[in-house]
């Protein structure tokens, strides 16, 4: 049992864990712990430890965001305005991301349009479009009874999203569309 404790403990502590967590952030910023800890094939509450142990070392900055911690690079926090910054915590959400890029796409959308070419339910794309809405991403236009939803700074997003690396598996089926918009 003392063996094991010391295993956990030398594991807990190891320099290249840790390394490779910051590499982790650098790679994907505005991550949550969670996505840290799945990721990574990490224990629970692992990566917490480290992404704190790296925010006391100032090495990453903490952003909280609408109630979620999100890690940055202290260096490449410093370099992003408030806008960046808010943008890129928004797209750690996979379905406001898919929005995102189907607008880019689409140029304009009702959301039960988003919601079919998503094939997500109508009431997670609602929330989606209000949160981004809230962030000044998107702008709605109201077309007799319907509301049609569009980017509101196509550019700003198609700079924002040109370093912005989503995480694997947060595109699934719009990873060509992912692909042909930004380039990656």
């Amino acid at each position: 049992m003392a063996a094991a404790a010391q295993r956990g403990g030398a594991a807990l502590n190891r320099p290249s864990l840790r390394e490779e967590i910051r590499s982790f952030v650098a790679r994907y910023p505005g991550v949550h712990p969670r996505e840290v800890e799945r990721q990574m094939g990490l224990a629970n509450r692992l990566a917490s430890y480290h992404l704190d142990a790296l925010t006391r070392e100032g090495v990453l900055e903490r952003v909280d965001e609408g109630g979620y911690a999100r890690y940055f690079e202290r260096s490449a926090a410093g370099r992003l305005s408030p806008r960046d910054l808010s943008f890129i915590c928004l797209m750690r959400h996979p379905p406001a991301l898919q929005v995102v890029l189907l607008l880019l796409s689409e140029r304009e959308l009702t959301p039960s349009a988003m919601s079919d070419r998503l094939a997500l339910a109508r009431p997670s794309v609602s929330y989606h479009l209000k949160e981004l809405l809230q962030q000044e991403v998107l702008a709605v236009r109201e077309e007799g009874r319907e509301r049609r939803y569009s980017l509101r700074d196509a550019a700003f997003v198609r700079r924002a999203l040109a370093s912005f690396h989503p995480l694997p598996g947060d595109l699934d089926a719009f990873s060509s569309l992912w692909d042909d918009l930004v380039g990656h």
